[in-house]
This record gives C-alpha cells, structure tokens and sequence, in this order.
C-alpha cells in the first residue's frame, strides 16, 4: 500500500520539476528570440530602412533647394530687370550717364588720394597740424639728461620715483594722473 503513495509523490515531484525546467527553457527561448530580433536585420529589412533613409534624405534636399530659391527670388524680387530701383520706370540714358560720371569722379578721386599716399605726398592742411603743436614735453620740467649715468642719477634726485613704498607710489602715480590727463584728454 505504501508503495504506490510513494510512486505518485515521486512522480508529481518530477512532474513538478520538470514543468520547472520547462519553464526555465521556454524564457530562455523567448528572450533569444527577442535578442535575435533586436538584432541583426534580414537583407529585406535592412533594403527597406536603407531606402527610407534615401527618401528622407531626398525630402531634406529638396527641401532646402526649395528654401534657397525662395530667399533668392525675394531678394531679386526687389527690382526686376530693366527697371529702376529708385523710380520704379525704365533707366533712361541720361541717368545711365550720370551714374558713369558720378563712379569716374569716385574712381579718380580714390586714384588721386592712392597717388599722394605713394608719392608721400602731404596736404598743406595734415603738414600744418603736424607743425603747429606745442611741444609739451619742454614745458612740464622733464630729466634733462645727455646720457645713461645722469638720467639714473636724476631720477634718483626726484623723491618720489625712487620711494621703495607703495603708498608713495601710489600718490605719485595719482599726482601724475592729475597734472596730465587734461593734457591727454586736449590731444584726444
């Protein structure tokens, strides 16, 4: 009597495990199939992506093409051939020939003042400028030295530009600032 007890809970012991394994195998069939189909594509897929690719980038390009002759078209749009920009109605003769005397006066003047440049030439008006300015640099006491040895020696006289203190460097520096920027400021 025992026995056939035995037998039955032996068999839904193994019946159990094996429904397990079972199981097991069909998820790990399941997820190679899902692997597989995520990845490598069939020759049709891969044909077919390709030329969805095709058609877009077309689309694109045409796209653009389309875009760039509308900005063309607007910006030619403005005045069409043959016609005047300014009033609308033909170009006559005489405006043709005031626009060529107008751009040969441009042309000889922008010649003339390339001329005066390379022959360094000065007008009366940039050599007056130039001659007629003050000489600061007498008029403020400046060193007045011939050579090396006495320019150290009389910048070592003046008491503030030989002070090793930053605090008397600094009111120098703001005592300069105050005698020469309206100097400065006339000349600018």
């Amino acid at each position: 009597m025992g026995g056939k007890k035995m037998e039955s809970a032996k068999s839904k012991a193994a019946n159990a495990a094996a429904a397990k394994e079972e199981q097991a195998s069909r998820a790990k069939e399941d997820s190679d199939w899902k692997a597989a189909g995520e990845g490598k594509k069939n020759k049709a897929a891969l044909k077919k992506d390709a030329q969805a690719d095709n058609k877009e980038e077309a689309a694109r390009r045409k796209a653009e093409a389309r875009r760039q002759a509308e900005e063309e078209e607007a910006a030619l749009s403005g005045g069409k051939k043959g016609k005047c920009k300014d009033t609308g109605g033909k170009v006559t003769r005489a405006e043709i020939e005031s626009k060529k005397k107008e751009q040969e006066k441009q042309q000889a003047h922008a010649a003339s003042a390339r001329t005066t440049a390379a022959r360094r030439e000065v007008t009366e008006q940039d050599y007056s400028n130039v001659v007629d300015r003050q000489n600061v640099n007498r008029e403020q006491g400046l060193v007045d030295a011939s050579g090396m040895d006495a320019a150290v020696s009389a910048m070592e006289a003046t008491t503030l530009a030989g002070s090793a203190k930053p605090e008397t460097r600094k009111m120098a520096y703001s005592a300069f600032e105050e005698e020469n920027m309206p100097i400065l400021k006339v000349r600018l």
